[in-house]
């Protein structure tokens, strides 16, 4: 991901590069070099908040208990480093930093990905996690993690599907999901989606997966409108 900083003129967006774009790579991409689709997130410029540093550094703990290195360690010669890689800019997490909110949402991600990847159990920060997050979400599907508890989940249908339909001539791109084990995917249907949503701090709309993603995780459907 490259940062670049842009300005409103009318209905324009301007956007200022940090550096030149790869025209070759624009090129094998998208078959041309004067017209192509670009997506931006809009950056929260406030400075990061005490709830992101509280789940960075419980996050980091939980990861040096499984890995046996110092969190410190991690945290200076392989977070930060991937993140300026990523981000071409340093990151800091002290109450004077100049990080944003954006900024450590990045860096997070970056830890959550982790954690996933390598399957690293999550005690002490688990309540910490943002379930509000779609990255959160996405990867607890990817993975087949329960979005509450960590442990191992099925892809529920949030919107009602209809008995007697087969799941398997349904275009699930179109429908909204989350990973939840039984037991929370039971209390889910107690409670409704509502309370459900208010208790755990979740959208109560969970996320809409992509193709590739469903057929990965083993969800079978119609996608034959896939384009």
């Amino acid at each position: 991901m490259k940062r670049a900083t842009a300005e409103i003129k009318g209905k324009d967006l301007v956007i200022h590069l940090s550096e030149p774009l790869n025209m070759d790579h624009i090129e094998t991409v998208t078959g041309n070099t004067d017209r192509f689709w670009v997506d931006y997130d809009v950056a929260d410029t406030r400075q990061l908040t005490d709830k992101q540093r509280r789940l960075f550094f419980a996050l980091m703990g939980d990861i040096g208990r499984w890995s046996g290195e110092e969190p410190e360690w991690l945290r200076k010669y392989y977070f930060y480093p991937l993140f300026a890689e990523r981000m071409l800019k340093p990151v800091s997490l002290s109450s004077q930093s100049d990080s944003t909110i954006s900024d450590v949402n990045v860096l997070i991600d970056m830890v959550i990905d982790f954690i996933f990847e390598y399957d690293v159990p999550i005690n002490a920060a688990y309540s910490l996690l943002p379930r509000d997050e779609e990255h959160f979400l996405y990867q607890c599907c990817r993975h087949r993690k329960c979005t509450i508890c960590g442990r191992h989940a099925d892809i529920h249908h949030l919107d009602t599907v209809g008995s007697g339909v087969n799941r398997k001539h349904v275009d699930h791109t179109k429908r909204h999901v989350m990973a939840l084990c039984r037991f929370h995917h039971q209390e889910y249907h107690t409670l409704g989606g509502a309370e459900f949503s208010r208790k755990y701090h979740i959208p109560i709309t969970g996320i809409k997966l992509d193709t590739d993603t469903l057929r990965k995780i083993g969800v079978q459907g119609d996608y034959s409108e896939e384009k």
